[in-house]
């Protein structure tokens, strides 16, 4: 079940600002930024709302435009960030090639809360919307939680969760949300769990990420369900990390 079904229903090794040596000591995943690092200028709470500003962004139609969807994985991407999204195809593995010199960020779970979508969605201000994110992303299992790099599990996933600040965001007619009335804009505030990787070297690497949220019976923030309900979603991505920066499909 994608997000947009459930909405339905309810619904580097040196980095441009490289955390300070007391946080690379305390940081259990030295490939990883340490949660409460400045990375190229932005924590990760920064970096998330960059990240549903580009997932929001990018339209539906036609099939296989938008990365979680079988689109290209580079589609829309800028800047030193590279997005990763979960895969709603239900693909074994997702193949992407991406440039080198890119940090790689994804979320092992995550939610967002806007001033468009319906309800238990929305919020009109935002302290609503904040309220609402982390109502959310107090749902997500953090024993669910899960991501590797090249085979090797990261660890205390747990500390890796961020709230963005208050963000605009775009979003085309024929978005992944379903929201009506677009092109048009509106503001969110993102909650979940995160990992933003260092960049890969060159050449081939295997990237794997997963989380869940557990609804109870009986519902929570907002959404009435008489059974429980749980919400996984991730991906296995076969990067292809490219000196050039050139080339390939997501498949």
């Amino acid at each position: 079940m994608d997000r947009s079904s459930i909405r339905n229903v309810v619904a580097v090794a040196a980095l441009a600002l490289a955390p300070g040596a007391e946080a690379l000591a305390q940081n259990p995943n030295p490939t990883v930024a340490p949660p409460h690092s400045t990375t190229f200028g932005h924590t990760y709470g920064g970096w998330s709302a960059g990240w549903w500003q580009w997932y929001l962004s990018i339209p539906t139609v036609p099939d296989g435009t938008h990365p979680a969807l079988g689109g290209d994985c580079r589609t829309g991407q800028s800047g030193r960030v590279f997005n990763l999204a979960a895969d709603l195809t239900g693909s074994a593995e997702v193949s992407c090639t991406m440039p080198a010199g890119k940090a790689v960020l994804f979320a092992m779970s995550n939610i967002e809360c806007s001033t468009v979508e319906a309800p238990p969605f929305f919020g009109a201000d935002e302290e609503a919307l904040r309220d609402c994110a982390s109502c959310w992303a107090d749902l997500i299992d953090v024993s669910s939680l899960h991501a590797s790099v090249d085979g090797r599990a990261l660890t205390d996933l747990g500390s890796y969760r961020a709230a963005s600040p208050l963000f605009t965001f775009e979003y085309p007619a024929d978005n992944i949300f379903g929201i009506p009335g677009g092109p048009a804009s509106g503001q969110s505030v993102s909650d979940g769990y995160w990992a933003l990787l260092n960049p890969l070297s060159a050449g081939e690497h295997t990237v794997s990420f997963s989380g869940a949220v557990e609804i109870p019976a009986g519902g929570a923030c907002g959404l009435e369900t008489e059974d429980p309900i749980s919400l996984a979603f991730g991906a296995v991505y076969q990067l292809t990390v490219s000196g050039s920066g050139g080339g390939g499909s997501r498949r």
